[in-house]
């Protein structure tokens, strides 16, 4: 599966999928998600391939360190194809891209269709200084990304894919975690590093 949402109350989920495995930000996570939550692959919010989840693990460290998950699809989507994982550091001054289904504006709406944005990656000092108004720094297992005006995930966007293009194609390097608001000057959104969670997330990769 290429890009991926889960349309469900508390728990959002990124990009890629290996078979049945999803690497996903728990937002407020359950070892058992609630009977009907869906995973949707595709660009319509309306259409495209639909998946029950079968299950959700949760790292260790919850949200205090790692705030990651992994969700288990009933079946296998065949369909779509994925993306990688990228498990080196990414620095600064990297130009990403962000995708996902939420609010247009602050204010919303929801977008109907998968939309898309390119945002330049920050060193962790720089975002730590623009978002303090937080009192959370912006740590090894963040990234930030962004700070143009208008150019961000916002509300509803929370786990979506945050990806690079390098020389073997796309892939995965971060997923949607907070910010300071949607889209607004000198203020980056933070994404939790795939690399962060890597000895989490291996043992669910195919083999």
């Amino acid at each position: 599966m290429k890009f991926a949402l889960l349309l469900a109350f508390t728990v959002a989920v990124a990009a890629s999928a290996q078979d049945q495995v999803v690497p996903a930000k728990v937002a407020c996570g359950y070892e058992t998600p609630h009977h009907g939550f869906e995973i949707l692959g595709g660009k319509e919010a309306k259409a495209g391939k639909h998946r029950y989840v079968a299950g959700l693990k949760k790292s260790s460290d919850g949200e205090t360190v790692v705030d990651v998950g992994i969700v288990i699809l009933d079946r296998n989507i065949t369909s779509i194809q994925p993306v990688k994982l990228l498990f080196n550091f990414v620095p600064a001054g990297v130009d990403t891209w962000a995708r996902g289904w939420g609010f247009v504006t602050s204010d919303g709406p929801k977008s109907p269709v998968l939309k898309e944005v390119s945002l330049k990656t920050w060193s962790n000092d720089r975002a730590s200084d623009a978002l303090k108004s937080f009192d959370k720094p912006v740590t090894d297992t963040m990234l930030a990304a962004g700070g143009l005006e208008g150019e961000d995930a916002c509300n509803s966007d929370s786990g979506g894919p945050l990806t690079v293009e390098v020389s073997a194609g796309v892939r995965l390097l971060g997923v949607a975690s907070w910010g300071d608001g949607c889209g607004l000057l000198n203020k980056p959104g933070v994404y939790e590093r795939v690399s962060a969670s890597r000895a989490f997330i291996e043992p669910y990769l195919p083999k």
